[in-house]
């Protein structure tokens, strides 16, 4: 019978962490797929979280706007005018929601029959 979960070799540490915070399993389910006993299982994710926490805070720009970040793509990161993309992503929002309560509101009809 094949095994209920393949192992993923190499990429333990980051799927471990990708695993438990994102697809919500259980660090036991964890330990099945990356090979590992639960308790060095939760030891990784533990220290993933912790990696991740400190990259945030001191290098990410998106996260903190005075990090160290040297990535490529920080300056496309740099140039976003969060504010506006925020207020163009709630306009297009309150389409979205005045579309949907209209259906809601107005009757059913197909109006290309009569076309």
């Amino acid at each position: 019978m094949p095994d209920r979960h393949p192992t993923l070799p190499g990429y333990g540490k980051p799927a471990a962490y990708l695993l438990r915070d994102v697809a919500q399993l259980s660090y036991q389910e964890i330990a099945e797929i990356i090979n590992k006993d639960p308790s060095t299982t939760r030891k990784i994710i533990s220290r993933s979280r912790s990696k991740l926490k400190n990259f945030l805070n001191n290098e990410c720009v998106l996260y903190n706007p005075t990090g160290s970040c040297k990535c490529r793509m920080k300056h496309l990161v740099t140039d976003i005018k969060l504010p506006q993309e925020y207020q163009k992503l709630r306009h297009f929002v309150s389409k979205v929601n005045l579309y949907q309560e209209s259906g809601n509101i107005l009757p059913q009809k197909n109006y290309w029959v009569n076309l």
